[in-house]
Formats: structure tokens, C-alpha cells, sequence
């Protein structure tokens, strides 16, 4: 166990090249040894009034020491929420310690009054071999003021606390560069949207929001895990449920079971499966410059949602890679599966049903509850090519096992449901089956639109 003069967990330098995005959140170092991607344990701890730390000297002629002061209740509480946050996500196992006179974490967290006229809420130092190595400070002046009453997911401060531990672990600001790592962020990806290491609630904007990240985001996972490897929580199938009624600012990060994205609420919802893309499933969240945003919700890295189950609004759901069950529930919906054999259920409402992907034994979506002359499939043209933009032609359609001429493009077997494209009718080419309505449900080529 680390003592306040020594870690006893090591510290190495680390390539940062090669992460795509995330290589500009890699400060260089790690905890453990210079293997990426290996997981590590990490003990960290919270100094109370009889802690201890080194002399100054031995510190890193630092003067934090010299004027600190112990978290607040709610701020250790804060502190453990937080450090969980990351451990979530990451090989990183982050094991609480209770301080004695010989024994610390190789992570503490404490306030400190020293360089208050700095205007920072916080600091922290990265993984290293000095008896700092990995602590965060809290600004006493600029940062507790609020004794910790304010230190609740969604605030400032509880992001401030995200984003040092980030730090602590092994990640750097986006907007700069590091002696170890040149790579910096696009202005376009640095903001809390991507990295909760941004100083950027939105893409070049300086001010605030009513609302901030509660978890890491997109980014932040691909670099800890760069660093530590995969985490596993939320193994099993769980329900992240969303509304109107709330605030959300996260990523959502699960490593197996069933799981099901579910949004309750009648302001029309956009729920995006795939990784790394921003679904909007809450309250908006307002910025100080009179703009506000809903796409808050982020999946994460290797993160696979199997359902999603709109609302009683409009809402617009796209699946991932894998056989997802995609529910529109009321309004007029829209709901694209994507890769994979996806089932679609648009509700009540008039529905559309999108494809965009290429067509394949293992990406056919089944329709069940398709509704003539009231729903529409779309086929996107650069997919469907020998398709014109626009109504599908009458002549274009035909119900039957086959074409039956050479003007034939999609093809309804009744008897078992399969829509098929051809792209040349009664020619050489075959015909590919995209989807599959159940076999009570009919069909036209008024029901189809060419986009």
C-alpha cells in the first residue's frame, strides 16, 4: 500500500499514437507497467484531520500541503461516485482505503486553499513515482464553497471531480499538448459532448449549462481503455429508461445481457444504438448563450444495446450491428434497423421504415406490424441503385414469388411475406430479400418511396 511518501503501485510512459480521436486525451503515463491495455489496481483514499503528507520537498516543492482541508461528507460521497464512474468503464480497479499515519491511496483526494487567485476549481497530478503522483486537489475557495451541497451528478462540480480523476488516471486536456503527446482534439470534437476532459460545454463556446456529464463520455472510455482495457460492469440485461422529465448527460456503457434503451415522454424522442453516436431522450439542456440541446445520450465503446422502445411522441430509433427489436410505440415514427436481422414494430401512428444498408441473408428486418396505403418503406438509391429518387413506379412492383418482367425491382411473395430487391427484374442478377412482412399484410408500390 502507497504511505504518504511513496506510491507502491508503478508508473510507466506509454505510446499514444494509434487511438484514432482518443490519442489526443493520452497524457503518456499510466499506472502499472508500460503495457497498454492491461488492466491494473489502483487504491485510492480520502486524508481526514490526522493524515499526513510529505514534506514539501519531497512532494514536488508543491504548496498544496501547506493550507488543506478535508472533504465535506457529501464531497467523499461525491469522490466515490465519481472514481466509480471511471472504474465502470476501464480495466482499472479503483479500491477505497481507509488513511492511517503509515498507509494512503495512490489516489487522495483533499481541499487546498493554497493559489486560490488561480480561478481553478481543481487540480490533479498524472500517474507518476512522486509522493503526488496521482492526488486531486479541489479548490477550497473556488470549488467548496457550497460545503458540498452542490456536489450532485449533473453539476459543475461533480464534473469538475470527473474530469481531475480523469487526470489521475491518465488523460490530459484535448485542447493542449504534453511533453509525451502532441495530438490535440478538432475544435468540432473538443467539448463535453465528446470528453469530459474538454474545457467546452459545446464546440467553441466559453460559457455554461444548467446541466453537465455524469459519467465519462464517448471519448474518455476509447483512451481508458487504451490505457487499462475493457471495463465490465452491467453485464447482465438491464433497462436504461429515459423521459421528459429529466436531464440526461452520459454514456452508456454495458458489456452483456439483453439490454434495453426505453424513453417515456410525448416531445419525440431520437434514440441512435450504434457507439458513439448522441440520442436525444430527455429535457433539453440550456446554455448560457440561449441555446440548448436533448442529444445528450451517448453509446458507449463495444457497448451493445439490443432494444429500443420509443414513445408516445414522434420519435426516430436506428439499430446497431447486431439483431436488434426496434418499437416505435405511438406517433409517426421512424425506425431504420440497420446491419443486422432486425424486428420492427412502428405502433400506432403513420410509420415509415427505412433501409440503408445493404441488403444480405444476415440483414433482412421483419415488419410486423406494417400497415398499407397508411405506412411507407424507404430504400435509399445509392443501395437500391437501379432506383429512380421519388414514388416507386407501378410498374416497379410486383406480388409474386419472382419478377415476371424486366421492369420488376421489388418483388412482395405473399406467401411467405419476403420483400425482395432485383435489380434487374427477369435478368441474370438475383434478387436479394431486404425485409419480410408477416404473411397477413399487404403490400404496393404505393407503400414505397425511393430516397
Amino acid at each position: 500500500m502507497a504511505t504518504p511518501t511513496t506510491n507502491s503501485v508503478s508508473a510507466s510512459m506509454v505510446e499514444t499514437s494509434g487511438y484514432g480521436a482518443a490519442s489526443a486525451l493520452i497524457w503518456g503515463y499510466r499506472w502499472g507497467d508500460n503495457s497498454m491495455g492491461s488492466p491494473v489496481s489502483v487504491t485510492w483514499s480520502v486524508p481526514t484531520s490526522s493524515s499526513t503528507f510529505a514534506a514539501s520537498a519531497l512532494y514536488g516543492s508543491k504548496t498544496e500541503t501547506d493550507a488543506w482541508h478535508t472533504f465535506t461528507a457529501a464531497e467523499r460521497t461525491a469522490a466515490h461516485k465519481a472514481i466509480q464512474a471511471w472504474d465502470n468503464v476501464a480495466g482499472i480497479t479503483l479500491q477505497k482505503v481507509t488513511e492511517t499515519a503509515s498507509d494512503v491511496g495512490e489516489v487522495r483526494f483533499a481541499l487546498t486553499s493554497a493559489n486560490a487567485s488561480s480561478g481553478l476549481a481543481g487540480h490533479a497530478y498524472s500517474p507518476g513515482t512522486f509522493a503526488s503522483s496521482g492526488d486531486v486537489w479541489m479548490q477550497y475557495q473556488n470549488w467548496h464553497p457550497g460545503h458540498g451541497a452542490s456536489v450532485k451528478p449533473g453539476s459543475a462540480d461533480y464534473l469538475t471531480l470527473l474530469h481531475e480523476i480523469g487526470h489521475a488516471l491518465g488523460l490530459k486536456h484535448p485542447f493542449e499538448t504534453a511533453s509525451t503527446n502532441s495530438a490535440k482534439l478538432s475544435s468540432k470534437q473538443d467539448s463535453y459532448f465528446q470528453t469530459v476532459m474538454s474545457y467546452s460545454a459545446k464546440p467553441g463556446f466559453d460559457g455554461g449549462a444548467d446541466f453537465y456529464p455524469t459519467t465519462p463520455m464517448y471519448l474518455d472510455i476509447v483512451a481508458m481503455q487504451a490505457l487499462y482495457g475493457s471495463g465490465s460492469a452491467n453485464t447482465g440485461s438491464n433497462v436504461y429508461r429515459f423521459s421528459d422529465a429529466k436531464k440526461y448527460w452520459q454514456t452508456i456503457y454495458d458489456t452483456g445481457g439483453r439490454d434495453t434503451i426505453a424513453y417515456s415522454g410525448d416531445a419525440g424522442s431520437i434514440i441512435d444504438l450504434r457507439p458513439g453516436k448522441l440520442s436525444s431522450m430527455g429535457a433539453p439542456i440550456h446554455f448560457s448563450d440561449g441555446s440548448s440541446s436533448r442529444a445528450t445520450i451517448a453509446v458507449g465503446p463495444d457497448t451493445v444495446i439490443e432494444v429500443a422502445v420509443g414513445g408516445a411522441g414522434n420519435d426516430k430509433i436506428t439499430g446497431n450491428s447486431a439483431a436488434n427489436s426496434l418499437r416505435g410505440g405511438s406517433g409517426n415514427d421512424m425506425l431504420n434497423g440497420g446491419l443486422g436481422n432486425d424486428v420492427l414494430a412502428g405502433g400506432p401512428g403513420r410509420d415509415v421504415f427505412l433501409f440503408n444498408t445493404k441488403p444480405s441473408a444476415s440483414n433482412v428486418d421483419h415488419i410486423v406490424d406494417f400497415s398499407s396505403r397508411v405506412d411507407v418503406i424507404k430504400l435509399e438509391n445509392a443501395i437500391f441503385t437501379g432506383l429512380k429518387a421519388g414514388s416507386l413506379a407501378s410498374g416497379a412492383f410486383w406480388t409474386g414469388a419472382a419478377a415476371h418482367d424486366g421492369n420488376d425491382r421489388i418483388i412482395h411473395n405473399r406467401g411467405t411475406g419476403s420483400l425482395f430487391y432485383d435489380p434487374d427484374g427477369t435478368g441474370a442478377a438475383p434478387q436479394v430479400e431486404f425485409a419480410r412482412l408477416d404473411r397477413t399484410l399487404s403490400a404496393s408500390a404505393s407503400d414505397f418511396i425511393i430516397v
